[in-house]
This record gives structure tokens, sequence and C-alpha cells, in this order.
């Protein structure tokens, strides 16, 4: 079913990229995509600039694609995915943004190193990733496909930034506005889908040492396939054409934790671990 279905969505695919293109190409499809590194912008709105989620969905889209400026996300996030998190954001369902540009940290199987002062808020989260392989410009029709879209799962470890400073007018639609926090984040070495229980992960973090916080795959959603189909198809309504290669955070795995100096191990369980200093 999946073959037919994958098969349409490639030919819906063409066309609608041959009608309007990527969202990186979307305003001027003859302009040459931006050169040199990319400097991640500074998003933060108030309550005020985003009364609901579509328009903040709007703002953030706006933002981020004049932000491209003719290049492709890296990937994109979940956030919010907890109910205790949508309550606390006063917000029904969780939230999406875009992982920008050269976001993805290298990790070299011994420590990736990272400065602190190259942030301004930052925090850090568990996370499980997956590498999408196909393009999915529609939404899939059941969460049993999102398994054949995706060609590996990694461990990772976001670093979001929080565009606000302070937590007044921190509302679930402001956060949208703000592209969720979306900074730069850790991968470890992928697995094939099929060679590892996705919702039976379990992953904890220590800092110089001491555990700091435990985590579990169902702690996001419930089931990490299910989030990952709340993220595919949220995404493609809000306009993005999801792209071979990129790649897909599905949410915290536990509490989000302020970054401090200091180095980080992360064990996830049949995933492996990171290791990440902060200077």
């Amino acid at each position: 079913m999946f073959r037919s279905i994958q098969t349409l969505i490639l030919v819906a695919g063409i066309v609608l990229l041959s009608a309007c293109s990527l969202p990186a190409v979307q305003d001027d499809a003859d302009r040459a995509p931006a050169q040199g590194p990319f400097q991640v912008p500074w998003l933060s709105v108030t309550a005020e600039q985003a009364i609901t989620l579509d328009s903040a969905y709007r703002q953030q889209r706006t933002a981020v694609l004049k932000a491209l400026d003719g290049r492709a996300p890296e990937g994109f996030k979940a956030g919010l995915t907890s109910t205790a998190g949508q309550q606390r954001f006063n917000v029904r369902e969780p939230v999406a943004g875009v992982l920008w540009p050269e976001a993805g940290i290298v990790f070299d199987g011994d420590k990736a190193v990272i400065q602190r002062s190259d942030f301004r808020k930052p925090m850090l989260e568990l996370e499980l990733a997956f590498r999408i392989n196909t393009l999915i410009p529609e939404p899939l029709a059941d969460v049993s496909e999102v398994q054949f879209v995706v060609s590996e799962v990694m461990p990772a470890l976001e670093i979001p930034d929080l565009g606000f400073d302070s937590e007044v007018g921190m509302t679930g639609e402001a956060i949208v506005a703000a592209n969720v926090g979306a900074r730069a984040y850790l991968l470890g070495q992928g697995l094939s889908p099929g060679d590892v229980d996705i919702n039976a992960v379990r992953a904890h973090l220590s800092h110089d040492g001491k555990r700091v916080l435990r985590g579990e795959a169902t702690q996001v959603m419930g089931n990490q396939w299910k989030a990952l189909f709340w993220l595919i198809n949220t995404l493609v309504e809000q306009g993005w054409v999801i792209q071979p290669g990129q790649v897909l955070l599905t949410g915290a795995m536990g509490e989000m934790l302020p970054l401090e100096a200091g180095l980080y191990e992360a064990h996830f369980s049949e995933l492996g671990r990171l290791r990440l200093q902060v200077n």
C-alpha cells in the first residue's frame, strides 16, 4: 500500500515543486542560494504578536524564509510534546519549528565541543532524531506509513536557545512564532529503525559525572511514531516540503535543562552515547 502512496507522493511532489518550488526558493526561483556561513537569526516575539497558533505559524514561516534566503532547512523539530509542557504554555497540541542550516554539531565519537558564550539562553534536551529517506510534499495517511519514510534513527541532544528575556508573554503561540527556540543539536550514530525498538529506548544524562536527567522515548506523545507522524503532517500543512536527508527531532525525553559549562554524557540504551563539552 505504501509503495503506491509513495509513488503518488513523488508525482505530486514533482508537480508541486514545478508550480511553487521549495520553501527556500518560493519567493524568487532564479535567485542564487546564499553563500558563506549561515547566521542564525534571533527571533523573539510577544504574546501580542502571536495571538493564535495559525498566526504564529505564519509569522514563523515568514521570518524563517527571510532568514534562509535561498537555503534549505537542515530539518525540523517538535516541542511541547508532553502534556505538562502544553498545559504550562496553554496549548492543546505540540508545536513545530525549523532546524537552521549548519545547525548540526559534529560528534567524532569522543566528544563535541561548544562555547556557551555563542548562545544567549541555551537549554539542553534528550531526544531522538529521524532521517527522512524520501520526498514528502503531502500529509501521510496513517501512522503506519511513518516507518517507511525513515532511513535511520539517532540519539540526539538538542540545544534550544530561547528567544525571550523573561517568561512574561512566553505563550505557546509566541514560542511557535519564535521558531520554537531552534538553534543547534548533536547527533550520534544512526541505526535502521528496524534494528531497534524505538519506543523502548531509555536515556540518562550526566553533568560532570552527576546524573541530572532520565528520559524515555514514550514521554514524547506516548509513542515516537505518533510524534513523528504528527510532526510530518503539521509541517506539510504549514507549507513545507520535507526533503530526503533532512532530520526530524521529535521532542524532549524528560525535562528541558539549562545548559551549563562542563561535560555532559548521554546514554541511550542500544543507541549508544553522546558526549558534549561546554566551555
